[in-house]
């Protein structure tokens, strides 16, 4: 009984030396903002040899189709200029990109796109999200027409690269439809 005791009053002391803690550490900063843009979405952001950076997305249009837009910030992304068109691509549903710029600064631009089979209930059985491909050309005036480049069911993009080869690498997560949840890596590979 002592030695539960005993335990009682470590655990105690414990929780109210963390309690103390957390409630005299100074506030946590508060998140930065991003004017005239979307939240950060860092795999679509380049920079430039001029240090300017290059934030690149889509901007649906509904049934006129969609435009690749660029936001550009030349102060390390504390601010952002608004959408500069740079071409439409059409199509409509277009989530998050990753760009990635070649040596002669041509955009591959990478974008996710959803995607249903029957009711669309189960995700990676019946609710995709899908990896499209389009690339500037003509120095980011032309737009090929996007083509899908992975079926399945992805998590957000991760930053590409270009490698000297020509090849471009982009890392992504998928769902296995179907697999059960648990570990060591659960339904992802």
């Amino acid at each position: 009984m002592n030695a539960y005791r005993a335990l009682i009053r470590v655990t105690c002391a414990l929780f109210v030396s963390t309690w103390l803690a957390s409630a005299m550490a100074p506030a946590a900063a508060s998140a930065p903002e991003f004017k005239n843009g979307k939240a950060w979405n860092g795999r679509s952001v380049v920079a430039r040899a001029d240090g300017t950076w290059e934030r690149f997305d889509t901007a649906d249009h509904g049934e006129n189709g969609a435009e690749v837009v660029v936001f550009t910030s030349d102060d390390m992304g504390a601010t952002w200029s608004g959408a500069t068109p740079l071409g439409t691509i059409g199509g409509k549903g277009w989530g998050g990109c990753a760009a990635i710029v070649t040596p002669k600064g041509e955009v591959n631009l990478f974008m996710t796109k959803g995607r249903t089979v029957g009711e669309g209930k189960i995700p990676a059985v019946e609710r995709f999200i899908d990896i499209w491909h389009t690339k500037s050309s003509g120095g980011r005036t032309k737009w090929s027409k996007p083509n899908a480049v992975f079926e399945g069911y992805v998590g957000a993009l991760c930053n590409g690269a270009f490698l000297k080869s020509g090849r471009m690498i982009l890392p992504f997560a998928q769902m296995i439809g179907g697999r059960a949840a648990g570990p060591p890596i659960g339904r992802n590979e």
